[in-house]
């Protein structure tokens, strides 16, 4: 078991995932002006789309689309392809400020634009009004994985050209994992560097002394409180691997659910935990500043005991663990930003004893 602080990067780089690609398919409806009766006003479309970022809120996107045909009475057919970009604004997520940030969750939006409209004719002679057109749309979009999303919406290019069209978007930046792989806030609290005071100089060591480490972890021996740790783990001053933040424990929102992945972190303690029999150790969940600091606190007391109790069900003794929740009294990391706030929602261990 490896506790240790996350890796960490500037905020700025990865403060909302930036350009994406998508295309989807769906079913147009058309309606051309004509004399002669329409026989199909409704065919199979297919869309392609080029996106950008701008902000948690807003896009800028265009397209390209092949809306089919609408056919005649009496035969002939009037093809329709658009070409156009749009300006998207989110206007609901279903995980509030940090689903927009990181495009998470399920994210409704709208959407208004521009773009050329061409026909094409089979069998029939028309002629366009004009050709620019202004678009506009809605829909909703839903994370299946952390850069994809899936995306239901509808489109009007114009007055005689609608597409109601399901699809994929694919973004390409660096976009955060959930729990975070690379997450910082933009600004740690400061903190009060006191300058070290002098160390005492060590006895020299008697000239028969050999420094000895079983376990090749860089503890001697003589200090080493665990001296049976695996090749190339971390570990503390006492020479064993437990102390610190729970890296990959998270929570479903606004819950006491482990995730999938949580679980098999745990597993990895519980290895941990049944090599060192005698290990004793405190669990303390935190919590972000969001929402009232009593449900905070529940909240983190819940967690810290979910913890706990999947321990016990692997096999770990109730009477080797200590479960305590700290709500969002001990932040380490800013809450006015996404990455600071996922900071703060963390697990840590404190030995207890050995």
């Amino acid at each position: 078991m490896s506790l240790a602080v996350p890796s960490f990067v500037n905020a700025d780089d990865v403060y909302f995932p930036k350009a994406y690609i998508g295309a989807a398919l769906g079913q147009s409806s058309l309606a051309p002006e004509s004399s002669a009766g329409l026989d199909q006003d409704q065919d199979g479309a297919f869309k392609l789309m080029l996106g950008y970022d701008l902000s948690e809120r807003s896009s800028v996107e265009a397209h390209l689309a092949d809306l089919g045909e609408a056919s005649f009475v009496g035969g002939g057919a009037l093809g329709y392809q658009v070409y156009g970009a749009e300006f998207l604004y989110n206007v609901f997520a279903s995980q509030g400020l940090d689903g927009l940030e990181l495009r998470q969750g399920a994210i409704a939006f709208i959407k208004a634009g521009a773009g050329l409209l061409r026909n094409s004719g089979k069998g029939v002679d028309f002629s366009r009004e004009h050709d620019w057109h202004i678009s506009f749309g809605a829909g909703i979009g839903i994370s299946l994985t952390e850069r994809t999303r899936l995306r239901v919406e509808y489109n009007a290019y114009d007055t005689d050209a609608h597409l109601l069209s399901i699809g994929l978007v694919r973004r390409f930046s660096q976009v955060p994992a959930w729990p975070f792989r690379n997450q910082t806030p933009a600004e740690p609290f400061p903190t009060v560097i006191k300058p070290p005071l002098p160390l005492p100089q060590p006895l020299p060591e008697p000239a028969s002394a050999i420094p000895s480490d079983i376990d090749a972890d860089g503890i001697d021996d003589s200090r080493d409180l665990c001296p049976a740790t695996l090749p190339n783990r971390r570990v503390d001053e006492s020479g064993c691997v437990f102390g610190g933040i729970l890296d990959g424990v998270q929570f479903e929102v606004n819950s006491a659910q482990l995730t999938v992945a949580a679980n098999a972190r745990l597993d990895a303690v519980v290895q941990d935990m049944q090599r060192y029999p005698k290990l004793r150790v405190q669990i303390t969940a935190h919590t972000d500043n969001q929402g009232s600091g009593e449900y905070n606190l529940q909240l983190s007391i819940k967690r810290a005991r979910s913890v706990a109790e999947y321990l016990i069900e692997h096999g770990i003794s109730p009477d080797r663990l200590r479960a305590v929740g700290a709500g969002e009294s001990q932040p380490i990391y800013r809450n006015d930003n996404a990455f600071g706030r996922q900071g703060n929602r963390r697990v840590d261990f404190k030995v207890l004893n050995y």
